[in-house]
C-alpha cells in the first residue's frame, strides 16, 4: 500500500507544461509507473483500500485529471478479476475511470466523465450516477449503470453491451458500429446520430 501511495503522490506532483498535451504526457509518465504497478500486482483489497484513502487527496492539485487513470492502471494490473471501488465518500468525482478495462468492477457511488473508455471485456457496474460520457470506443464487455448518465452513451462503440437504468443525455450511440445499448429511462436528443452499424 505504501508503494501505491508513493507512486500516486508522484503523479499528483507531475507538472504538465502544455495542458493541450496533458493526456499524452500522462500516458508517457505512466509507462514507468505501469512497470512498477505490474511488479506490485495490487490485490483487489489493496485497490479498494486505496480508493478509500483518496479522501485525503481529493483537494490536491490534479486529483481530477490523474486519479481515474491511476486507478485504471491498478485495476488492469491486478491479478484479481473482481474489484470493488467505493466513491460515495468523495466530493470530487473520479474522471476517466475504467480505461481499457478487462476486469469485473463494481463501484458504489458516482463517477465522472469518460467512464470505461475503450473497455475490452469484463463487467462494469456503477451503483450511482455518471456525470459525463459512458463507453466511448467500447470494444467489448458489459456496462450497467443503476442511476442516470448526464453525457453520451456508446459513442464510437464497436461492441459490448450497455444498460442505463435511469435517464441518459444526448447523442446515444453516436457513430456506433456494433453492440447493444438499452436505456430504461428517458434519452436525450440525436439518438443514433451518424450510426454506422
Amino acid at each position: 500500500m505504501e508503494e501505491i501511495c508513493k507512486q500516486y503522490e508522484s503523479l499528483l506532483e507531475l507538472e504538465i507544461t502544455n495542458p493541450k498535451n496533458k493526456q499524452k504526457n500522462l500516458r508517457l509518465f505512466f509507462k514507468p509507473i505501469g512497470e512498477i504497478i505490474k511488479s506490485l500486482q495490487p490485490t483487489a483489497g489493496e485497490i479498494e483500500k486505496f480508493c478509500l484513502l483518496l479522501k485525503e487527496y481529493e483537494f490536491r492539485k490534479d486529483f481530477f485529471g490523474s486519479t481515474g487513470t491511476f486507478l485504471s492502471y491498478l485495476i488492469n494490473h491486478s491479478l484479481d478479476s473482481d474489484i470493488t471501488l467505493i466513491t460515495e465518500h468523495l466530493e470530487e468525482k473520479i474522471w476517466s475511470l475504467g480505461d481499457e478495462n478487462t476486469k469485473n468492477i463494481t463501484i458504489y457511488g458516482d463517477v465522472r466523465s469518460n467512464f470505461v473508455g475503450m473497455m475490452q471485456r469484463g463487467k462494469a457496474l456503477v451503483k450511482g450516477n455518471v456525470y459525463g460520457d459512458v463507453g466511448t470506443d467500447l470494444i467489448g464487455g458489459s456496462v450497467f449503470i443503476k442511476g442516470n448518465v448526464e453525457g453520451s452513451v456508446g459513442k464510437y462503440m464497436q461492441g459490448g453491451f450497455i444498460t442505463i437504468e435511469g435517464n441518459a443525455g444526448d447523442n446515444i450511440g453516436e457513430e456506433m458500429e456494433s453492440g447493444t445499448i438499452v436505456i430504461e429511462g428517458n434519452a436525450g436528443d440525436n439518438l443514433g446520430l451518424k450510426m454506422k452499424g
